[in-house]
């Protein structure tokens, strides 16, 4: 395998290495060394088209096909994404995923066991030289005219062969380059790239991805969380933004702009919450404006959170203006907040020109801190 894709073999180098090997052992005639036959008879010929029996539903099945369907797809997904398209382009995971399951509903019509994506055969024909997908069906195409064709010279491969010529392709996928940006990506990723490569030497390789895949989603909400900042900005001349330090005390007659960064979902609304200035006993009539451009939704967690401050804002006579609101952050808020809150907080859909809508609620806010002083 590391010689002859240098020789004019070329592309034939996977089937030579296996093939050679495994005649020298059979002429040799070394029974201590296993091939194929020994793990398991193959049968001759198609497997018999048999419909699936109903009787033997339940319960208990639905949640380990389910398990098996989601490992399936996460390793599909993995692979697709790793592997991308000869012109650089990723595959559609969507068509990926229903091919997969047409595949493993006919299998399943024959007697197949239901597989995913398998980065080992991927890897393997790279490394033969496949130049497209269709390597990917022309191999299994081979693979089924070999076994329906000749199973007993299959039998007699030698399965140290078939494992050197896995771990070679194996080897030849890593990328050293992406495994050193994902190392210098942070702790969160160092902690996944360690567990799930220690994960992998003692579970089988569908479980180590699967838990591969749930300590991302952990690493992510934690990392995501921690990145939440609320920012304060001021209206200056011609209409621009700018950012300010932010108070530790809400002040009085004072328009407050406040903006997030970072993922507000879950425990990252939370840390929000712990963010806000004090509004003291002792302050009157603040202005609160939240912009919250690029919100494709506001959750419950982040509508209770801001309504907690709003109840703050309103107690103290202030006013709480909510702006830059997309098309569902402004339909979410409207339908988990409280009857009470929606009658009092003004809501600003956004518009083509950014932060116009912040710039309309300073004006507006502007107007009702002068009227209320007149009238005062």
């Amino acid at each position: 395998m590391l010689v002859l894709p240098r020789t004019p073999l070329g592309n034939k180098s996977a089937i030579v290495s296996i093939a050679l090997p495994s005649l020298f052992i059979f002429f040799m005639q070394w029974a201590d060394v296993e091939v194929v036959h020994d793990v398991g008879d193959i049968p001759d010929g198609l497997p018999p088209f048999r419909l699936p029996d109903f009787t033997l539903l339940q319960p208990a099945l639905f949640s380990g096909a389910l398990s098996l369907a989601l490992i399936s797809l996460i390793q599909a997904a993995g692979v697709s994404q790793s592997v991308p398209n000869p012109d650089g382009s990723r595959s559609n995971t969507s068509k990926d995923f229903v091919s997969q399951g047409i595949a493993n509903v006919t299998s399943g019509l024959f007697g197949g066991i239901g597989v995913g994506g398998s980065l080992g055969s991927t890897s393997l024909n790279i490394v033969s030289g496949a130049r497209s997908r269709w390597a990917g069906i022309f191999s299994g195409l081979l693979v089924l005219a070999l076994v329906l064709l000749l199973p007993a010279l299959i039998g007699n491969v030698a399965m140290p062969v078939l494992a050197a010529v896995m771990i070679y392709a194996m080897a030849s996928s890593l990328k050293l380059e992406e495994n050193r940006q994902v190392w210098n990506a942070g702790w969160a990723s160092r902690i996944g790239l360690i567990c799930t490569f220690l994960v992998t030497l003692f579970m089988p390789v569908q479980y180590a991805v699967l838990i591969g895949v749930l300590l991302s989603f952990t690493l992510y909400f934690l990392t995501s969380s921690r990145l939440v900042k609320l920012h304060r900005r001021e209206l200056v001349n011609e209409g621009w933004f700018k950012e300010t330090a932010m108070p530790t005390q809400i002040e009085s007659e004072t328009i407050h702009i406040f903006a997030v960064d970072g993922d507000l979902h879950f425990a990252g609304a939370r840390i929000l919450e712990n963010q806000w200035p004090i509004v003291a006993p002792q302050t009157h009539r603040p202005v609160i404006i939240l912009e919250m451009r690029g919100r494709n939704n506001i959750g419950a967690t982040l509508t209770e959170v801001i309504e907690k401050f709003y109840e703050k804002i309103e107690k103290a006579g202030g006013r709480f203006y909510i702006t830059e609101l997309g098309q569902n952050s402004f339909a979410g808020f409207q339908a988990q907040a409280t009857p009470e809150v929606l009658e009092d907080i003004q809501l600003w859909r956004k518009e083509e020109i950014i932060g116009n809508s912040t710039r309309q609620a300073v004006q507006d806010a502007q107007d009702w801190l002068k009227s209320n002083t007149i009238a005062s």
